[in-house]
């Protein structure tokens, strides 16, 4: 049986933080979160409170950047 994270738990720590696993601790898509990371001219469509959810998140999950546009592994740890 698979092991289900609730909503309010993180992410696990010491695995990189992916899109998919920010998109689903927020419960949002995958591509609203790389929207408003990649703040392309569609972002400015998504709410100011979902665009700061996603900023704040990334921002506090102890991650760096690791690639740019159309990348599927957003963050690595920091060590």
């Amino acid at each position: 049986m698979m092991k289900v994270q609730s909503k309010d738990s993180k992410p696990d720590a010491g695995k990189p933080v992916t899109l998919k696993t920010l998109a689903e601790y927020l419960d949002l898509s995958p591509a609203t979160i790389s929207i408003v990371l990649n703040n392309s001219p569609v972002a400015k469509s998504i709410s100011l409170a979902t665009r700061e959810r996603v900023l704040d998140a990334a921002k506090n999950s102890s991650t760096v950047p690791t690639c740019t546009h159309a990348c599927s592994a957003l963050a690595l740890p920091i060590p």
